[in-house]
């Protein structure tokens, strides 16, 4: 069972390298858009820090890992031992049965893990993004990790259904703390929004639509 500092320390790798890539294809964008000028430094750095979390969430999910042999060499191997699941809730079952024997460390990855890394996916689709809502947030929540359990099929990384709704669940806890955030601070979430995007009226925000 791996622990949270070595999927931090395999995902490093990953976010480092996304670094330049995303900074030259957003000038690139920005440029064509004819947005350089704008100078929106809250919401430039909130997508720079998203689009590196990605990056690393995606190191541990889609691509394979890169392995430094003790030679010297560097190669490719799948985490995981491959397999399907099919049936629901059976990480409800299997972490009692670790949790019992004493491996809370299973609870933490399999089941904290799989929410926790889909907050932020809820939470800046809804910031970024006018005309946020639940719906969409559990839809993109999801369809994305739908298309991570089917990508991770050919890389023996093993496909499980169960993390589909764990992963909803965090992209919907994600746009809980949005609408958190937006009830308290308002005028500080348009921050991260385009010039002419519309922000949520008021009462819309009391009435929870």
């Amino acid at each position: 069972m791996r622990s949270i500092g070595s999927f931090l320390i395999c995902m490093l790798p990953y976010m480092l390298a996304a670094i330049p890539l995303y900074v030259a294809a957003r000038v690139l964008f920005l440029k064509r858009e004819n947005r350089l000028g704008e100078r929106n430094y809250w919401r430039e750095g909130a997508l720079f820090a998203y689009a590196v979390f990605l990056a690393g969430l995606a190191s541990q999910t889609v691509f394979p890992g890169v392995l430094i042999e003790p030679e010297g060499g560097i190669s490719l191997h799948a985490y995981g031992a491959g397999g399907i699941n099919l049936v629901p809730f059976t990480v409800l079952q299997e972490t009692y049965r670790e949790f019992t024997e004493g491996n809370a460390n299973y609870f933490v990855i399999n089941f904290l893990g799989n929410i926790v890394m889909f907050m932020p996916i809820g939470f800046c689709q809804s910031l970024f993004w006018a005309k946020a809502s639940f719906r969409k947030a559990a839809l993109t929540g999801c369809i994305a990790s739908l298309c991570i359990e089917l990508c991770q099929l050919p890389l023996l990384r093993g496909a499980d259904i169960d993390d589909i709704w764990l992963n909803t669940l965090g992209a919907v806890l994600g746009y809980g703390v949005y609408r958190l955030l937006l009830r308290a601070f308002p005028k500080y979430t348009e921050r991260f929004r385009y010039a002419g995007q519309a922000a949520v009226p008021r009462e819309k925000i009391s009435k929870g639509k």
